[in-house]
This record gives C-alpha cells, structure tokens and sequence, in this order.
C-alpha cells in the first residue's frame, strides 16, 4: 500500500517537472512574410523573406535555417542556402531572405517550398517548415508557326488551301484548342469566299509544351469576286492548365488577282505589194477575270520593215475585262512576208507590272490577189445561197406533192 501511495507521488512529481520544462522551453515560430515579385512565374527568381521568432520562455542558442531543394525550387549558389541566425532570446524576432530560382518548366499552382530550422537548446533539434508558393505561368503563347495559302494568289471561282500550324510557345500544356474561320469582315458584310466543307470551326484538341498542330481549310472564291485584298477574321480559343480561358483575334489576307489574259493580234492592214506602205492596225483583247491599265503598246524593229510613225509606242490606258483596243502604226513592208515585234507593258488590278513580248506575221499580198481572193469568196456565197435557195424550192414542192396523193 504504501508502494502505492509513493509511486503515485513520484509520478505527480514527474508531471510536473514536464510541464515545468515546456514552460520553460525556447519556441521557435516560423513564418512566411512575403515572396516577391507576383506573380511567382516559371524560370524567373523570387526573394523569400522568412521571419523565425521565439515565442518561448527561454532564450533559443545557435538557431540556424536552411533552405532544403524541393522541386521546382532551387538555389544557384549552395553558400548561401543556410543562414545563421544566431541566439534568439525571448520575444525576439529575425527576419531573412533567400533568393530562390523557379525551373522554367514549373507547373502553374501551388507549389511547395521547404526550409529546416535547427538550434543546440532546449527545442526540437530539427524542425521541417513547409509554406506554399503559388506560380503563375506568363500568359500562355500560343502563336501561329506557319500560315500558308495555295495558291498565294486566288482567282474567281476557284478553289484554294489555307494551311495553319499552331504552336504552344507556353511551358506547360494548353487544351481545348478551337479556331475558327470568320468569312464576314468587320462590319459584318459577308467576303467572297465560301469554306467548301462548310466547317468554320476546327478542333485541334491538346498542345503540349513545344508542341504544334497543323490545321487546313478549303475554300473557294464567288466567280464575280471583284479583283482586291481581302482580310479574313480568325480567332484562336484555348485554355491553360489552371482553366484560364484565352482568346486571340487576327485575321488573313486573301488576294484575289486573276491571271490577265491577253490577245495580240493584227487587226487590219493597208499594206499591199502595189503599195508597201499604210496602216496597220493592231488589237488588244483583254480576255480575263479583271481589268488592267496603264497598256502600252511599243513596235520594235525587224528588217522586213520600217517603222514610218513618228513614234513606235501607243498608250492605250485601261482595258476592262472583256473588251478591246487598237493600236495604229504606219509601215513599210520590204518583203512579201514582215515580222513584226511587239511589245505590251500594263499593270494589273493589284497594280503588278506585266509584260508580254509576241512576234506577229504579216502577209503582204498583191490587189489582183486580194480581188481574186474577194471574187472568189463572193462566189462561193453566190453558190452557198443558190443551193439554199433551190433546196428550199424542193422542200416546199415535195411537201405540195404529199399533201395532193
């Protein structure tokens, strides 16, 4: 019984020795102060203050803190990742910094950053402290790599290719990646373009981290697109991997610009072997989608001829599509057969310099020949009417004879 009663004392005694040595312990309080600069963000440096205070009873000896590596957080210089604090005594308070390097392929969101606290008194001989760090990625850059249009010149009514690679310039992982083609300009008028699948918005899914994507779109032009530059609205839809929502606006220039489709030819000539010398008269005939201007036409030089004009040039100005000029010279033949070299100079609608060089044959013929040429087509046309005429007279005979049996 006795026993007892001692061994219960002697535990109350030890109860309170242990209360009396918490009471009388050193306590170490660590805290995050601040980290700057905000955003924390992927490959850049943060300065980390961290306040250690000793909110015990006793004074806390050789108090050190270390800065302990713990993905994505580093320090460069291995020197510095410990910094003594030195005794610390009741109430007091030390404030110290770390500049700590963020890997460059940090995710975004909360991140755990980790220091050790150590000291020789009383206190816990290590003490592991774990604060929180949020990294924020920069805006996501997701670019345009390569736009590439076939052809780079569109004309109408044809079909063409517009070719889009995206790439994620960003360090982590974008998705739900949309772009979508808008064939209406700004003031909500409609382009004359029309995407052959219909399909204005396309789905690219995921993009990792350097990853791009390529994109096409067929599209055909409206055959009575007026010849110009068109700016085609785009728009690129994506979300980073903390579910921010991005959205980028640009546009495309389309050009249309038929190829120009051009006829030289001699139109009309006085020259005769009687009479060598005259008018020739040539024509230009502008047989495509768009107009074109500023034509002049130059006669170069040959040995079958002379040039007998004052000048060896005309300027002819404009030529609308579907239409025609002519060019008159003064020539002296010096065979039965000249060759004459021609030169056309315009601009298009997009005002891009042409050129087109032609040689043109011309056969000198004599009045006789030309009259007997004459004659002999009259005659044929006598001959072709006779035979209408007469197959028209038996037509109309053949059918009285039916109608009488």
């Amino acid at each position: 019984m006795k026993m007892k009663k001692m061994f219960g004392v002697l535990l109350i005694i030890v109860m309170f020795a242990s209360i009396s040595f918490a009471a009388d312990s050193a306590i170490l309080k660590t805290t995050l102060l601040r980290y700057e600069p905000l955003p924390a963000e992927p490959g850049e440096y943060i300065t980390v203050y961290v306040q250690i205070e000793n909110i015990g009873s006793e004074s806390a000896e050789d108090v050190n803190i270390r800065f302990l590596e713990n993905y994505p957080f580093s320090m460069d210089d291995k020197e510095d990742v410990e910094n003594h604090v030195g005794g610390l005594s009741t109430g007091q308070s030390y404030v110290t910094d770390f500049k700590v390097r963020i890997d460059d392929k940090a995710v975004s969101g909360s991140n755990t950053l980790k220091f050790e606290i150590t000291s020789n008194t009383n206190t816990d001989d290590y003490t592991e402290k774990v604060f929180t760090v949020n990294i924020q990625a920069r805006d996501s850059d997701l670019t345009f790599k390569n736009v590439e249009i076939s052809p780079s010149t569109l004309n109408p009514g044809e079909t063409g290719k517009i070719n889009f690679e995206i790439e994620n310039n960003d360090l982590s992982t974008v998705n739900s990646i949309t772009l979508t083609l808008f064939l209406f300009d700004n003031d909500g008028e409609d382009l004359p373009f029309a995407i052959i699948d219909g399909v204005s918005e396309k789905n690219l899914g995921i993009l990792s981290s350097g990853e791009s994507k390529k994109v096409s779109y067929d599209v055909i032009t409206y055959p009575d697109v007026e010849p110009g530059i068109y700016k085609v609205p785009i728009e690129l839809n994506y979300f980073d991997n903390t579910g921010r929502e991005y959205t980028k606006d640009d546009f495309i220039t389309l050009i249309v610009n038929p190829v120009p489709k051009i006829d030289i030819s001699i139109d009309s000539s006085e020259l005769t072997k009687e009479s060598p010398s005259g008018e020739v008269s040539f024509k230009i005939v502008n047989r495509g989608f768009g107009d074109i201007q500023f034509a002049n036409l130059k006669i170069g030089t040959s040995d079958t001829f002379a040039l007998l004009s004052s000048y060896n040039q005309e300027y002819m100005g404009n030529i609308d599509s579907d239409d025609y000029e002519t060019a008159d010279f003064i020539i002296k033949s010096n065979d039965d057969k000249i060759t004459i070299p021609i030169t056309l100079e315009f601009k298009d609608s997009l005002n891009n310099e042409h050129s087109i060089n032609k040689e043109l044959s011309l056969n000198i013929y004599s009045i006789s020949d030309t009259s007997n040429a004459k004659k002999s087509n009259l005659g044929t046309i006598i001959i072709i009417v006779v035979l209408a005429v007469g197959g028209f007279w038996y037509y109309k005979k053949r059918k009285k004879s039916h109608k009488r049996h």
